[in-house]
């Protein structure tokens, strides 16, 4: 069993310190792949969508049926970020991180062999499978990665699984670059779940935390050591054995609340975490401290706790966010990236602007996280979403006034413009809009309804983008553009309605937004429940 070592010896701690950081690499690059799937998924309909809808290719498909196709996705994800919290509790981190890759092969594998002409219903069930995937991964990488890292480096680990989704957009937007059959992109894609799933077989263990909540000591203590390379008949250095009786302690204490609220139903294991990030997001609220009041609050369900002040202003306020989110243009342009490009004219070839879109994406993702710990959520919220909507407004006078203009020469000065004003908007939307919505669910809602809070949000959040993408050709028409047969042509009228949003939406975050950075969840619950001129108006 687990040995305490009193006298410690320098030459094993040293080994033991260098590999440790090795391993927690190892092991979080790994569980962070299965997003690349999730992030392929997402930037997958604006490199295929033009070869589909391609007049003179085999596939022909409507602008209606291309809607459908970039967003029916959304739909199984719901479901999917439904099913990843019980799966996690019940088979385990790793064998969750197995189980989870198996929609995206399927859906990837029904792509790659489609017919020609493909039969719209195939497309279909293989993005809902996607999409189900999608859901799926959302959270067990990073829960994983939380449950096995140390404290000093778990900040910096548990991003990775984000910008996984973000490296799988730019891998697709490159295969779109090089490969015009979409159908060779979608088998390339169907070995990335492939090595995914090996690769968690041969290097990942499950969660110690998992293991000993289900009272499974050895084994833990087994992938305990492992992780931390330290050898199997090896003594343990005493900052480990602390590590690990605090680990115990807290099983302990989590175990007690499994065993009390499991009486009617032995056996049932409580989660450790409870998910509060979507499909494409990825926080993880730890409850093992809900335990103390627990029974006294049982007499009130937590549908009825919707009710308190501190409960549903948070709900309503996060909630028209992510709707503002979803319709300031950031799911279209990821999902009709390259149509959007070839409508504006850009200076560059359509494929190669939408993969650099990607990576400065990514680069401004990663600086986000640095951003984000230096200033508070309202403050980078309003500056993202005036950013946002600036873009929004320059792209509607650009194409107002040199879309259809005759003038040669002045045309291609300006061909550029776009191009420029596209990428500030993504990194406008990078360090603000994209990101903080999913950050703040694990900061706005009390503990006890905190699941179930987190899960309205995230499926109104993902049902906020089908609507998004699905309805982008409905608004082109009504606002003065075409989306007949195989193309959309926008107009000026659709970037100042993205715009207009974005604007009506930093005047509701200036209003309503609280500010949660560097506060404790008391205090932010005390701002719901407190007189203010500012939280009254709802």
């Amino acid at each position: 069993m687990w040995r305490r070592q009193d006298q410690q010896r320098p030459v094993l701690r040293m080994t033991h310190n260098r590999s440790v950081r090795v391993n927690q690499v190892v092991v979080s690059i790994v569980s962070s792949a299965t997003l690349l799937s999730a992030g392929m998924n997402l930037g997958f309909s604006a490199v295929s969508l033009p070869h589909m809808q391609d007049v003179n290719g085999p596939d022909r498909l409507t602008v209606d049926e291309g809607s459908w196709f970039a967003s029916i996705g959304f739909i199984s994800t719901l479901l999917g970020c439904l099913t990843c919290g019980p799966l996690l509790d019940r088979m385990g981190r790793r064998r969750t991180l197995l189980v989870v890759n198996f929609p995206f092969v399927i859906g990837w594998l029904l792509m790659w062999v489609a017919p020609k002409p493909v039969p719209i219903a195939l497309l279909y069930f293989a993005r809902l499978l996607n999409g189900l995937g999608g859901g799926m991964i959302s959270i067990p990488g990073n829960i994983y990665i939380a449950e096995m890292s140390t404290s000093s480096m778990r900040c910096m680990l548990v991003t990775w699984p984000s910008l996984a989704i973000s490296v799988g957009i730019i891998l697709v937007y490159a295969l779109g670059l090089i490969i015009t059959e979409w159908r060779y992109i979608a088998a390339i894609s169907t070995f990335v779940p492939i090595i995914t799933t090996v690769s968690i077989y041969f290097y990942v263990r499950e969660s110690p935390i998992w293991l000993l909540a289900r009272g499974r000591v050895e084994e833990a203590e087994e992938s305990f050591k492992w992780i931390r390379e330290v050898d199997k008949d090896d003594e343990i250095p005493k900052d480990l054995v602390d590590e690990f009786e605090r680990i115990i302690e807290k099983s302990s204490t989590m175990r007690e609340r499994v065993d009390n609220e499991s009486v009617d139903e032995p056996g049932v294991d409580m989660p450790l975490y409870q998910s509060s990030e979507p499909c494409y997001g990825i926080r993880q609220v730890p409850i093992a401290t809900q335990t103390q009041d627990k029974v006294s609050e049982s007499v009130s369900s937590p549908y009825s706790t919707l009710l308190r002040s501190d409960v549903w202003k948070p709900l309503v306020i996060l909630n028209l966010y992510f709707f503002f989110m979803q319709f300031s243009g950031v799911p279209v342009l990821i999902s009709y990236a390259v149509n959007i490009m070839m409508s504006e004219g850009v200076s560059l070839e359509p494929y190669l602007a939408t993969l650099l879109l990607g990576i400065v994406k990514l680069i401004f993702e990663i600086g986000a996280g640095f951003v984000q710990n230096r200033f508070g959520r309202r403050p980078l919220s309003i500056a993202s979403g005036m950013g946002m909507a600036a873009c929004m407004v320059g792209l509607g006078l650009h194409h107002q006034m040199f879309t259809n203009t005759e003038d040669a020469e002045e045309t291609g000065l300006m061909s550029w413009v776009p191009l420029l004003l596209i990428f500030a908007y993504v990194i406008s939307a990078a360090v603000g809009f994209f990101l903080i919505p999913w950050a703040m669910l694990g900061e706005v809602y009390p503990t006890k309804v905190a699941g179930l809070a987190c899960g309205i949000t995230t499926c109104l959040g993902n049902f906020f983008g089908f609507a998004s993408i699905k309805l982008f050709p409905t608004i082109v028409v009504l606002l003065g553009g075409s989306a007949n047969g195989n193309s959309i042509n926008s107009t000026e009228g659709v970037f100042y309605f993205y715009g207009g949003v974005t604007a009506f939406a930093v005047l509701f975050i200036y209003i309503y937004l609280p500010e949660t950075f560097r506060r404790t969840l008391q205090e932010i619950s005390d701002d719901f429940t407190r007189p203010s001129r500012r939280l009254n108006f709802i």
